[in-house]
């Protein structure tokens, strides 16, 4: 299912044609206790336009398309990407009200690290690489 994502997702990014847009395809080291960490999340970044787009499996299974991502930091240093789901449906109890997902990515190395926050105070983290194009 991952990579089906990965290539509707590359796929729709290049026959959009936004020229100065970077595409992130990071792939995330997940398990044990950040498993709600996607295991790759693809970014498309157009930082003329101060915009973005960003897809997973999550975001796949509850919207089936990219949905749009604040850019919360962009500096010399990293680029910084949050976006938000809504009434969560849970299969250990009522819904989680909102899932905030952060995705920094370190320019000069390209490391990313996420931070999935849930509407009740717990969140996890994890780290991985990605790709740029």
């Amino acid at each position: 299912m991952v990579r089906m994502v990965v290539v509707a997702f590359v796929g729709a990014v290049i026959s959009g044609g936004a020229a100065m847009a970077a595409n992130y395809e990071c792939h995330m080291k997940v398990g044990g206790s950040n498993d709600v960490i996607p295991e790759i999340i693809l970014i498309e970044h157009d930082a003329a336009k101060g915009e973005a787009m960003a897809i997973d499996p999550y975001i796949k299974h509850y919207y089936g398309k990219p949905i749009p991502a604040q850019i919360v930091a962009d500096n010399a240093k990293r680029t910084t990407f949050a976006w938000n789901f809504e009434n969560i449906a849970s299969t250990e109890g009522p819904n989680i009200p909102r899932v905030r997902v952060k995705l920094s990515i370190i320019k000069a190395s390209r490391e990313a690290h996420a931070t999935v926050s849930f509407g009740y105070g717990d969140s996890t983290s994890g780290f991985g690489t990605c790709k740029v194009e």
